[in-house]
């Protein structure tokens, strides 16, 4: 039986973490940190396994890898670097275009 299917090719693809390929330009979503985790994620560049601190989050089961540019944001949010206070606060991810590895490319921001 075949399904018919609607929205971002990506939600189907069993893909663990939230990337800029799942936003919509200007698209924010809204999200519920639930806790934060540390994670086994591929490096892009080395293709080797690495451990990443990663945001899980209420509404979704994709995470968001934590870097540090969005630590510092929520951080300056929420007014502490204590990852277990942000547990139940919301925070606003949106794509944004950045300069990174001497190209042009997008990537999750909190707003």
């Amino acid at each position: 039986m075949s399904e018919d299917l609607k929205g971002n090719w990506r939600s189907y693809s069993g893909y663990k973490f939230l990337s800029s390929l799942d936003f919509e330009e200007d698209q924010e979503n809204s999200l519920t940190i639930e806790n934060i985790t540390k994670e086994e994620a591929i490096d892009p560049n080395t293709k080797k396994s690495k451990s990443v601190i990663a945001i899980k989050f209420i509404e979704t089961d994709r995470l968001m890898v934590l870097n540090k540019t969005n630590a510092k944001r929520i951080t300056e949010i929420f007014k502490t670097p204590q990852v277990g206070k942000w547990k139940g606060h919301k925070i606003t991810i949106r794509k944004e275009p950045i300069k990174a590895f001497g190209r042009q490319q997008h990537c999750l921001r909190v707003k």
